[in-house]
């Protein structure tokens, strides 16, 4: 008898004690659960205050991105910022449309590591630049980018190089074979050196003319029906400086001016010089930008899978090993990438004051080419000039006045690897003369 109470008594006291260790990890599991929740639930609740106040403006932004997208194209950056801040915010302002007091185009409609990936690709780091990308990828219509220094065909080149990009040219005598193929099987297409008036075969491709038929996606070109891949792109470049297309070439493309001007270059050289003289911040910046781009990635993921798992959960939310293991590894990561936010906005600081510093060097640079050399002493001028394009290439008209030609003469930055060409004046050009017996804008050689 007393054996048998014995027993009992034991196996009462292993259930106890096991008892006693599952409540102390559900309370440890609790503890952890409370503080994950909690950390999610702060950021949370900053993330809804945020994309609320987004919300509100997401009216007119959206307004104001898709003008940008549509319109602004074949404008410089000055322009470009006054008709967005002088016309259209304080039109949408007087009509009481809400939209950011501070509308920024490339930032609205961008994603930095997308950037930093066209940077490396060879499009410049500066802000028209980057909104020229942003036209270019993301509008409806086939881009027709003028590009006289050629910086968006490096660009493209290299952005599409790996997904077999066909370069043509409607001098080549097979180029619509070409089209045809790069069509049905979703190449992407570089059409390069057009002139102002472009091939009337190229029509149900500008403006993707497409039927469906059983099914497939046709397209016709010429005599010939080509089955549409989705995945084709078509890119068209010009070396002219000023063409002038017709409103029809406008309204099927979207024209895009990747020209430099002097706001512009100052921009690019600023960068250069600062990537040049710091690269240590560059390569931070580079590299705060791959690690917050992955660490939101993964903060989406990590929140996605939460809010699965609270849904899915049908018991004690404290007996679910996989829902606090994954809110200890959200909460840490969203510990890493706030940090990671913090030192990315101390660097931009840092890149700023670099470029203050540099600024009117940069200035001088690209707002007066002939005395480079004297204003900046460590600049070494390359004797190596080319002569000026004929006036008609650069969009002049027959019994009009011929616009400025343009030489090109090339500089070395310092520690720079090679000249860095620059499109100048014939007049401000030191290692260019005009012919003798010339009475007004010289002709090419």
């Amino acid at each position: 008898m007393l054996k048998k109470q014995y027993d009992e008594k034991l196996a009462q006291k292993e259930e106890l004690r096991k008892k006693s260790e599952e409540m102390e990890v559900k309370l440890e599991r609790a503890g952890m659960l409370v503080s994950g929740l909690a950390g999610e639930k702060a950021r949370w609740e900053e993330t809804v205050k945020g994309l609320a106040g987004d919300l509100g403006y997401l009216v007119g932004d959206c307004l104001l991105a898709a003008a940008f997208l549509s319109y602004m194209g074949p404008f410089l950056t000055n322009y470009r910022d006054e008709i967005v801040n002088q016309i259209w915010i304080r039109k949408i302002s007087e009509l009481q449309v809400p939209c950011s007091p501070h509308f920024t185009f490339d930032k609205f409609l961008s994603n930095p590591t997308k950037v930093r990936d066209w940077n490396i690709q060879g499009l410049p780091s500066d802000a028209f630049s980057t909104e020229n990308g942003i036209i270019v990828t993301r509008g409806n219509r086939w881009a027709l980018m003028i590009d006289p220094q050629a910086q968006a065909l490096k660009w493209i080149k290299n952005m599409e190089g790996s997904q077999g990009l066909q370069i043509i040219d409607l001098q080549m005598s097979d180029y619509l074979r070409v089209l045809e193929k790069a069509i049905q099987f979703g190449h992407p297409v570089l059409l390069q050196n057009v002139q102002e008036y472009l091939d009337p075969t190229l029509n149900p491709v500008l403006n993707k003319s497409v039927a469906r038929t059983g099914g497939r996606l046709l397209m016709r070109i010429g005599d010939k029906e080509v089955e549409y891949n989705t995945s084709f792109r078509f890119y068209i470049t010009t070396k002219l400086s000023n063409p002038h297309y017709s409103p029809e070439t406008s309204a099927k493309t979207t024209i895009v001016n990747f020209a430099v001007k002097e706001q512009g270059l100052e921009a690019q050289l600023l960068g250069i010089v600062v990537r040049k003289e710091r690269p240590e911040l560059e390569e931070q910046k580079d590299s705060l930008v791959i690690n917050i781009a992955a660490g939101k990635r993964k903060l989406k993921e990590l929140e996605d899978e939460i809010l699965r798992l609270l849904n899915e959960a049908t018991g004690s939310l404290l007996d679910d090993v996989q829902l606090v293991n994954t809110l200890q590894t959200s909460k840490i990561t969203a510990t890493e990438v706030t940090e990671q936010l913090e030192t990315s906005e101390t660097t931009e600081i840092n890149i700023d004051l670099a470029r203050e510093h540099r600024q009117e060097p940069s200035q001088q640079q690209a707002g007066g080419p002939h005395r480079l050399p004297e204003r900046v002493p460590h600049l070494r001028r390359l004797q190596v000039c080319t002569p000026p394009r004929a006036p008609r290439e650069l969009g002049g008209r027959p019994g009009g006045s011929p616009p400025t030609p343009l030489a090109t003469c090339a500089f070395v930055l310092p520690h720079a690897t090679a000249p860095v060409p620059l499109l100048l004046s014939p007049y401000t050009c030191p290692g260019w003369r005009p012919r003798s017996g010339s009475n007004h804008h010289p002709r090419a050689d």
